[in-house]
């Protein structure tokens, strides 16, 4: 039997979002508060509750704001007055963030229920089960998407976009290239209740022996990373299943992991936690990759499934919702003034957007690098070097480059 149609006319929507992450659903909502109507398909069955990505930076919250969600965000989350850096023999200088444009930790699982909030006071709702199996170029200017839920149809559409991930269909059908990949560095991760004197104080500790980031989270709650040299180990984790848990599944949390991110943090830091307490643990490695073109046509990418940063330095997920505004933003100009134009804005969105992700890649891999055991000789360089930058009237700048200036 022969897919059904799903006609382009004024009943159906312009816009495919392929996709109903965090990106996704900003950039839904935002296509339906400019008029755009807007379809947004999702193969997973449920929302996830995993907490990964934290961090949200003042370009990121700015993009919140801009569909309605940052109330909700700001509510729940932590607001990190201040980061600490210490290097091999004690604390190298501080950045402080504070005023207007807060840095917040917030559980990724929070953001995304906001935005779904904000999907659906703008008219919209995700629908989930269904998987995007086909894309070519159909009459009339439009593309024809064939999606598979409890049945397969052909969705006419005008724009397919694609944020779904590092894994993207949407990339992969319309035959854009993926470049890049793995990095050397291993990490371990645990969210533990928060017995330390730190408060809202972030630390990032440059021990010769590794990294250990340390953030606070809402509800008492802070969480640890620290870099592994045993390879072999973090993959043995890995193979465990030790992934996000979240509160909403508490059962998977890996006690080795956990005992293992402790014994770090007292050894690299001082700091003391129950390992037995801990929520949610995760051992992951971490990639770099760039699709060769964010747009091809009336097909465009955001977030993870145009790019993927090292995750050190938390900027990923902002970044992707920076995409989401200025993609939804040039669609709908696009469509008001013509199928050239269109063709244009996507274009130009793809190029602006590309050369951000590039700097903002070459950011998260100098954090990556920083984080790496170094010798004697090697800490003592570090150290120096970001202890100025630390100081005045340098700090200006690496707290712009932390908050993502430039890259909006």
């Amino acid at each position: 039997m022969s897919p059904a149609r799903v006609a382009a006319d004024a009943a159906a929507a312009t816009v495919l979002v392929v996709g109903a992450g965090p990106v996704g659903l900003l950039v839904a909502a935002r296509l339906l508060l400019l008029g755009v109507p807007t379809r947004i398909v999702e193969r997973r069955e449920a929302p996830g509750c995993g907490s990964r990505a934290i961090g949200v930076h003042p370009p990121g919250l700015a993009a919140l704001a801009s569909v309605g969600a940052d109330a909700d965000v700001l509510a729940a989350g932590v607001r990190i007055a201040e980061g600490r850096a210490f290097g091999a023999h004690g604390q190298l200088g501080s950045l402080r963030f504070d005023g207007d444009t807060p840095v917040l930790a917030v559980p990724q699982a929070v953001s995304e229920a906001a935005l779904r909030s904000a999907l659906e006071r703008a008219g919209g709702r995700v629908e989930r089960g269904v998987t995007l199996t086909g894309l070519r170029r159909g009459s009339a200017g439009y593309l024809e998407a064939t999606v598979l839920g409890a049945d397969e149809a052909v969705v006419d559409a005008a724009v397919v976009l694609g944020c779904d991930g590092p894994g993207s269909s949407v990339r992969t059908l319309a035959g854009i290239g993926w470049r890049g990949g793995a990095y050397r560095d291993r990490y371990l991760m645990a969210d533990l209740p928060d017995v330390s004197s730190l408060g809202a104080r972030a630390e990032i500790r440059l021990h010769r022996a590794g990294l250990l980031e340390s953030f606070p989270l809402p509800g008492g709650w802070r969480r640890v990373v620290v870099r592994v040299p045993d390879e072999a180990a973090t993959v043995a984790a890995e193979r465990r299943g030790a992934v996000d848990g979240g509160p909403a599944r508490p059962g998977r949390v890996d006690p080795n992991v956990a005992a293992r991110v402790c014994a770090l943090a007292v050894e690299r830091g001082g700091e003391h936690y129950d390992a037995e307490a801990a929520r949610m643990t995760s051992a992951f490695g971490i990639e770099r990759r760039l699709a060769t073109r964010f747009a091809l046509g009336h097909v465009a990418l955001a977030g993870d499934a145009a790019h993927v940063l090292s995750p050190i330095g938390g900027q990923g997920m902002n970044l992707g919702w920076i995409d989401a505004v200025a993609l939804a933003d040039g669609v709908a100009r696009g469509l008001e003034r013509g199928p050239g134009a269109l063709r244009s804005e996507l274009e130009a969105y793809g190029q602006r957007r590309r050369r951000a992700a590039q700097a903002a890649a070459w950011r998260a891999d100098l954090n990556t690098r920083l984080g790496r055991p170094v010798g004697p000789l090697g800490a003592r360089l570090r150290d120096a070097v970001l202890a100025r930058a630390l100081r005045a009237p340098f700090d200006r700048a690496l707290t712009g480059a932390f908050t993502m200036r430039g890259l909006a």
